[in-house]
Parts: C-alpha cells; structure tokens; sequence
C-alpha cells in the first residue's frame, strides 16, 4: 500500500461521485459492477443508495471501511479489497445478507473478523463480521465475543457450526436463512439471542437455549416447524413480556 503522506487527498464532486479530502460520502452510481476510485483512502458512512449493486471493488489506496459504510447494499455478492491491511469497523457489512465472497490482498477469505462492542455492558471483543465460507461444517475461534448481525445469512452450505464458549450475544439475523443448517450449540456464556436470529433454520431438530439467556429478540425463529423442538428456560414463560420470540414459530418449545 502507498504512503498516505504522500498520497494528495482526493476531492470529487460530479454526477458519480462525492469524495471529500479523500474520504468516499456518496456513490450515486447505480451499476451492478462499482469500482472505486484510486486515492480514496476511506469508505464513509452510508455512502452507497442503490439496491442494483453486486460487486464492489475497493483500490489499495484504500485504509480504512467505517462502521455501517455498506447498508442499503444488499445486492452485494461480492467484495474486493487490494488492502491487505485494511481496517475494518465493527458492523460493516452488517445488512449484506447476499454476500457470498470476500477478497482481501487478493485472497479469498473464509470469514471477516472485526472489532467492536458486544452485550449489554458494551464490552469490546473480536466479532464475526461475516462468513462466506462454502464448508459444511464451521468451528468459530474461541476469541470470538460476538456473532454479528446477518453473519452467516443465508449460507446454504452450511450444516453444522460450533460456537465457543466465549461467545456473550448471537446478534440479529445472525442465522437468517440458513435453511441447510442442521447442528449448533449454544455455550453456556451466551446472554443475548437478537432478532430474527435463527429465522428460516428449518432443518434443526432440536435447540437449547441455555439458563445464561436472559434475551431473545422478536421473530427470532420464525418459520420453525411443528418437527422441531426448542428447549428454553423457564423464566421465558413465566413473564409474558418474553413470549415475543414465539411468533410465527410452531416449533414445540418445552421449559426446563
């Protein structure tokens, strides 16, 4: 990568671009196939607006993705970063629940790691930004805080995956569409379990949610079926403030 030093700072104002000192704030393009221009050293927030959108490919001038830089993308299938050393934000390809590979340095990599808060206390740890791998099986490092939102979206290879016990919060969507996922426990650390985490996970006989779980968000396994079977802990059906989780699920859920 080129010493930002001695990089001029990019400005750009015209119908495809806005780029501000070097930090890319809109992308008006509305093309399935985005190349972004050299010299832009940041992705900012929220840049992109266009649903059309499949392939992005970032230059090694590039340093830096912020946090949220790729909502309102989730079209997105593919992502190329030159940047080997690039620095990825916490949640930032949380809505691309489409993505199916990520290149960085040239190399196609299984899973993108990020840094960032986790819980309820907002504690800071290594968080699975998204996994794009095509094994049927997938351990997560034991370093792991945080399954991040849309994480392993719609992954149809996937059949079993094996979550630490290091693992605090499963966030939102986390799961989603997973259809072909058959196996996964949860570890006894687990405290919060996000919205529409494990929607569409029809192919899971049985789930424990352990005693740790004091959430679950709404629609968290919507779609399960009569043949499926979730362990819960009691305490979500003693107050009915919990019973959110239930709609659009007739899994048989029995409390212990």
């Amino acid at each position: 990568m080129e010493n930002q030093d001695e990089i001029e700072l990019l400005n750009i104002d015209d119908d495809d671009w806005w780029i501000s000192d070097g930090v890319l704030e809109d992308c008006r393009l509305c093309d399935e196939e985005v190349r972004i221009p050299n010299g832009v050293i940041e992705i900012g927030d929220y840049p992109f607006d266009s649903y059309e959108i499949e392939r992005i490919y970032l230059p090694g001038s590039v340093a830096k993705i912020g946090n949220c830089s790729l909502q309102i993308c989730s079209g997105v299938q593919e992502i190329h970063i030159a940047n080997k050393d690039i620095i990825l934000q916490n949640e930032c390809f949380c809505e691309l629940e489409n993505l199916k590979s990520v290149y960085i340095g040239g190399r196609k990599v299984e899973v993108v790691v990020t840094y960032g808060s986790y819980g309820p206390k907002g504690g800071q740890g290594n968080c699975v930004e998204k996994y794009v791998g095509e094994s049927e099986m997938y351990t997560v490092d034991s370093d792991i805080k945080k399954l991040g939102k849309a994480s392993f979206s719609n992954n149809i290879a996937l059949k079993q995956v094996s979550i630490p016990q290091s693992v605090v919060e499963i966030d939102d969507r986390a799961f989603l569409g997973c259809g072909s996922l058959e196996r996964v426990e949860l570890p006894d650390t687990l405290e919060i379990i996000g919205w529409r985490a494990f929607e569409g996970c029809c192919a899971i006989s049985e789930l424990k949610i352990p005693q740790s779980v004091y959430h679950i968000g709404e629609r968290a396994f919507d779609g399960w079926r009569s043949n499926q079977t979730i362990y819960a802990p009691i305490l979500f059906k003693k107050l009915k403030i919990f019973q959110g989780w239930r709609k659009a699920c007739k899994a048989t859920v029995i409390y212990y």
